[in-house]
């Protein structure tokens, strides 16, 4: 029984390590999560608190985690595991059979699980944990307690300033599907797919079939056969597609990020009326900056027309404006505002407001010697 408590023990401190780690290093991608919980559960009123639950949460399951895997405060840590789990592990069942939310989350971006996939994957861990819970009292001490409070105080600073520096610059790692390299929009999207369900007559057996590959077109199948039903199957990740508009309405987003295109910087502002002030002070002084430079520069925003208007009033200035779902946006870049450096489509940098490049000269030579390889 030694030898499991401390697999357990060092499989659970693993867990709990990464899954806080992918989390903190993300504390607004965990904040909107927390915000959907909350709007799921009619707990609105909660939103203002969602990033300190975030990165408070976050850090307690690592620093649980870093306890765990160390052999520190095992009587403690066990419990606090327990809690742990015995607070998530309904909470994801609910996920499961009401589907409020589609992702629980667990694991960041790192790794999207469905919440049925979360839930079987907790009571797995809830089995390792009940190990470790009664084992608590054989486990040996590895450090004495002067060194084990060094460890998590050590920890404790370490994963919060992740967070903070996540939240005044950006992410250390991103996860999602607008990171440094990738292509800015799918080069070409794939078709929805249609099936339809025909049901034997005679045997009451269901069958499903492509709907452009069934026999239709044969009389004597078609007279054994019923219709019953049909569905449409949305190609992935659907819901994270960058759909741009212009002010029409009409979808530029293949000829704005077209391969055909040189140098561009993208700002995204999820709300004008929302973003940091200082920050957009400095994102104007950047682009009046690039002044007679080929280098294109636009602005992409969730706001209504009157709020890029006023944007434009009090800068004494226009800039190419396109519209796109804030959500989405928030998933491009943590940061409102931030910017991005494209070329031919493709991410080449991302900057938080604070950070802009400030090189003496911009232009495309010295893009070309920095950012291409």
């Amino acid at each position: 029984m030694k030898i499991v408590g401390l697999i357990s023990r060092l499989l659970i401190g693993i867990v709990f390590i990464f899954s806080g780690f992918v989390k903190a290093i993300d504390p607004l991608g965990s904040k909107y999560k927390f915000i959907d919980y909350f709007d799921a559960m009619g707990l609105g009123f909660m939103e203002d608190f969602a990033l300190a639950f975030a990165i408070i949460m976050c850090a307690a399951e690592f620093l649980i985690g870093v306890a765990l895997l160390l052999g520190i405060w095992m009587r403690f840590s066990s419990w606090l595991a327990v809690i742990f789990m015995a607070f998530f592990t309904p909470l994801t069942l609910w996920l499961a059979v009401a589907n409020p939310v589609a992702d629980c989350g667990c694991f960041g971006d790192a790794i999207i699980l469905t919440n049925w996939e979360t839930f079987f994957k907790n009571l797995i861990i809830d089995v390792f944990v009940v190990i470790i819970f009664i084992e608590r009292k054989k486990f040996p001490k590895i450090f004495k307690a002067r060194m084990e409070w060094a460890i998590v105080i050590a920890f404790s600073v370490l994963i919060v300033g992740i967070s903070i520096h996540a939240l005044r610059h950006l992410p250390i790692i991103d996860f999602r599907a607008w990171k440094v390299g990738s292509q800015m929009a799918p080069e070409e999207l794939a078709a929805p797919k249609a099936y339809v369900i025909y049901r034997n007559i005679e045997t009451e057996e269901k069958e499903e079939y492509p709907s452009d590959n069934f026999p239709w077109n044969d009389s004597a199948w078609m007279a054994t056969h019923e219709f019953v039903d049909s569905r449409v199957e949305e190609p992935e990740n659907v819901e994270n597609l960058l759909r741009i508009e212009d002010f029409y309405g009409e979808d530029v987003s293949s000829t704005l990020f077209s391969k055909e295109k040189s140098y561009q910087f993208m700002v995204v502002s999820y709300y004008l009326d929302e973003a940091s002030k200082k920050g957009l002070d400095r994102i104007v002084d950047f682009y009046k900056s690039l002044s007679g430079l080929e280098v294109e520069f636009f602005i992409i925003t969730g706001s209504l027309s009157d709020d890029i208007e006023a944007f434009y009033e009090k800068h004494n200035i226009f800039i190419d404006t396109y519209i796109a779902d804030e959500i989405v946006l928030k998933t491009v870049i943590r940061a409102n505002p931030g910017i991005l450096l494209l070329n031919q489509g493709v991410i080449l940098a991302k900057w938080n407001y604070r950070d802009l490049p400030d090189y003496e000269v911009i232009d495309k030579e010295a893009l070309s010697e920095k950012y291409i390889k």
